[in-house]
């Protein structure tokens, strides 16, 4: 992430951090079939993973 942007949106920088070490690479893989081989839209599948891993977890709270 560009030092420019993340000074603008600070917000943004601690939601991602909340995301540091929690997608898995069997996570990434499956993402990343959704979107090549499905051809699924990038913006509905990581709402979809973060619906996820909201809904059954604590760890991001």
């Amino acid at each position: 992430m560009k030092t420019f942007f993340a000074r603008r949106h600070p917000q943004v920088v601690k939601s991602l951090n909340k995301l540091h070490h929690q997608i898995s690479t069997n996570d990434m893989q499956e993402m990343n079939y959704q979107i090549v081989v499905k051809h699924q839209k990038v913006t509905a599948v990581a709402h979809n993973y973060l619906i996820t891993v909201f809904h059954n977890t604590n760890t991001l709270k």
